[in-house]
């Protein structure tokens, strides 16, 4: 597999509706909006075919949070979100815990962390109706349609008492349906990290929206990258963070962003392996992975 995630035409145009959306949810003023959209246009006019998109999103995001002034316009989607989250995983939890074995309760919890990733507002083109009876049916859904690419086992052999595990989240809402698969990982003896974003950005996790003490049951500590960055930052994160990801025995990485940048940037991280858990919603990463848009993703890398 080529070990570069090319940007293509796709990206320009998916970057600039993104933009034009968080501008929509920052300010009301047009002005403002148009000028925000004529400073995206000057960043995504220095990126070439080997830029990470990623890199570009954050300029944008950042660009858009100085010029506005509003540093979470996701706030309110974000508090949604993890309300309706909660609801939901009240009517999958049957489904998750009645499998008969544990190999089978961990399938059906990487389905619902699956089902959690579409808990997303920062990808052009994606959707999600927020209400509890249709997660449960988009749970469902995943669960029978299973892993397009399928490292669950690995994932599952992996799982050894004492070993380190830092489990990086991604959305808001998102997170809850996680604390499935956080569980069933818990109950094999590991020491579980898990790592939420340091500042707000999109409708990224960050400390505000794991307070709730179901995330003190099913995990050992709780820090944040240090910054407020979608995927995972090489410059701008903490060192804290950094130290975490070197000395973990595995990785877990939730999400398309931090697919790219930790797929990327592997080698430079750490030399231990990393799975990556997400559902494609970007045609740019599906075919990259010989896929098409809207599969289930459980994947491994070794360095």
């Amino acid at each position: 597999m080529v070990q570069k995630i090319w940007i293509g035409p796709e990206c320009l145009t998916c970057l600039a509706t993104i933009a034009y959306e968080i501008l929509q949810r920052s300010t009301d003023d047009p002005q403002m909006q148009i000028k925000g959209m004529r400073k995206t246009y000057e960043i995504l006019s220095n990126y070439t075919i080997t830029s990470l998109p990623t890199n570009i999103a954050n300029k944008i995001y950042w660009m858009i949070q100085s010029l506005t002034q509003n540093v979470d316009p996701f706030k309110n989607i974000k508090i949604q979100s993890n309300k309706l989250a909660k609801k939901a995983i009240n009517r999958i939890h049957g489904h998750v815990v009645e499998a008969t074995s544990p190999e089978s309760r961990f399938r059906r919890a990487l389905a619902a962390a699956i089902t959690g990733n579409l808990i997303d507002f920062g990808t052009a083109g994606h959707s999600i109706e927020l209400k509890p009876e249709v997660l449960e049916q988009n749970y469902l859904q995943i669960y029978k349609e299973g892993f397009a690419i399928d490292y669950s086992a690995q994932l599952f052999a992996a799982l050894k008492p004492g070993k380190e595990i830092v489990y990086i989240a991604d959305n808001a809402g998102e997170v809850y349906f996680d604390q499935f698969l956080l569980r069933q990982m818990k109950n094999q003896s590991v020491k579980i990290t898990l790592v939420v974003k340091g500042a707000p950005i999109s409708n990224d996790a960050t400390m505000d929206d794991v307070r709730d003490p179901i995330f003190n049951e099913v995990v050992n500590k709780i820090i944040t990258t240090g910054i407020g960055a979608v995927g995972v930052s090489m410059t701008e994160s903490s060192q804290e963070f950094m130290n975490y990801l070197q000395t973990a025995d595995y990785i877990v990485a939730k999400g398309q962003s931090n697919f790219e940048t930790l797929y990327y940037h592997h080698k430079e991280l750490t030399k231990n392996p990393i799975f990556f858990i997400f559902r494609t919603k970007c045609l740019c990463i599906a075919k990259f992975l010989g896929q098409t848009v809207g599969k289930n993703i459980v994947l491994l890398k070794k360095t």
